[in-house]
């Protein structure tokens, strides 16, 4: 509505980025890698009810019980802080008591390596609320 030539060169180089370097090419390839490899997790950890992907907006819902779907929210927090406390920032849904959805929204250009720190890391807390 009111930008200016700064504003509008600013963003333009913005575009071309993403355009020069495929980013979104770049954050399908990480996404699918990262909810394919949580997709995995999901079936060996029992807290893991769902995983909701593709692309590099990921949720994983966590679980008391696989079966009945019961949110897992105090764990939720606990996996959340873990993560924090070990350099990894995720995001947590805050919505109405229901806070039992992990949030993964990695920047456009997370390499494979970030990513799998970061999953590394994710799995550790979950395996520390499961023992």
């Amino acid at each position: 509505m009111g930008g200016g030539p700064v504003l509008a060169a600013a963003g333009a180089a913005a575009i071309d980025v993403l355009l020069e370097e495929k980013l979104s090419e770049k954050a399908a390839s990480t996404g699918a890698y990262m909810t394919k490899r949580l997709k995995e997790m999901e079936s060996k950890h029992p807290s893991i009810g769902e995983v909701r992907g593709p692309g590099l907006f990921i949720g994983v819902e966590l679980v008391k019980d696989k079966k009945t779907k019961v949110p897992a929210t105090d764990e939720a927090v606990q996996v959340f802080s873990n993560c924090l406390g070990n350099g990894v920032l995720f995001g947590l849904n805050a919505k109405a008591g229901v806070g039992n959805i992990i949030k993964m929204k990695p920047p456009l250009t997370t390499t494979k390596e970030e990513a799998d720190k970061a999953l590394d890391i994710f799995e550790n807390a979950l395996k520390t609320i499961e023992k």
